[in-house]
Formats: structure tokens, sequence, C-alpha cells
């Protein structure tokens, strides 16, 4: 039997405008973060990181976007994908503990600035037309991100339960 992988906690905000935008941050790395997709080098993600000691996951989210991207926000709405998934975070292969938390803003604020860290490799950002998204030839993650925007725009479903994935 395996030892289990250490556990990292993370979470990352989906910031929704009313143009129907979502600000994501691309990731150029130099090695997989995946190893079960060695070949996704450059992809495009929320905002987002790990959840410090005695910190809330919805606290981490907003921190995260503040630190990445200099855009702020007062609050998350709610909690809408959890995963774990194993990635590689510097050399060591952990179990992440994902937390996806939908932001909804007025406007296009302009990022100002990136908190980048080595092991991190953000490369730029984006507010991204959600209908570009889905022609798109570029990488997003999590995989479905169409989707879940998709059933969070869909205002019969803005309320559903959030959606878990291992």
């Amino acid at each position: 039997m395996s030892t289990p992988l250490r556990i990292r906690r993370t979470a990352r905000a989906i910031v929704v405008n009313d143009r129907e935008e979502v600000l994501l941050i691309q990731h150029s790395d130099t090695s997989p973060a995946n190893p079960k997709q060695p070949d996704r080098l450059i992809y495009w993600v929320a905002p987002g990181g790990g959840v410090e000691d005695n910190e809330t996951y919805e606290a981490a989210a907003i921190r995260e976007l503040k630190e990445e991207t200099g855009v702020h926000i007062e609050s998350v709405e709610r909690c809408i994908l959890r995963r774990d998934i194993d990635l590689l975070y510097g050399k060591e292969l952990v179990t992440s503990r994902e937390y996806f938390f939908l932001a909804r803003i007025v406007g296009r604020p302009t990022p100002t600035r990136f908190k980048v860290h080595p092991e991190e490799n953000i490369s730029d950002f984006r507010w991204w037309p959600i209908s570009e998204i889905e022609t798109s030839n570029e990488t997003f993650f999590p995989e479905g991100l169409i989707l879940l925007l998709k059933d969070i725009l869909n205002p019969t479903l803005s309320n559903a339960s959030e959606i878990r994935l291992r």
C-alpha cells in the first residue's frame, strides 16, 4: 500500500463580470504540473493558491486574487467546484484539494500586478469572453471550465449546488 500524498489546500476565485467575461491567469510551466498531462505546459486557470494556516478557503481565494492580480473583491458568493487532483508543487507530488469560488463584479478592472513565485510561472492575465473560451484552442483548467461557466450564467441553474470532482 502506498503512502498517501500530502494534502495541499488551495482556493481559486472564478471572477465573472457583467459582460460575461472571466478573469484568468496564464501559467507557462517548464515542467508539467500534472504528471498525467506532460504536454500541458501553458494553460489558463482562475487566480488562486495555497490556503494559509487558520485561513478559510473563502479568505484565501480573495487574498490570492489580490496578490496575483491586484483585483480586490470583498467577498465570494459560493463554492461552485471542489476537486482533489494530484499535482506537482515545486518538486513534491501532492494532492491539491481545490475549492473554486464564484465572484461576480461589475466592469472590467485591469489587473495591476502579479505576485510571481518561481514555482508558479504566471505569465499573463486576460478577461476572457466566455464565448471565446468555448472556441479557443488554448488549454483551460479545470477541464470542463466552459460547462461550469455556462451553468453559472444559466439563470435556472444559478443556485445549483457545487460540483465535486476527483
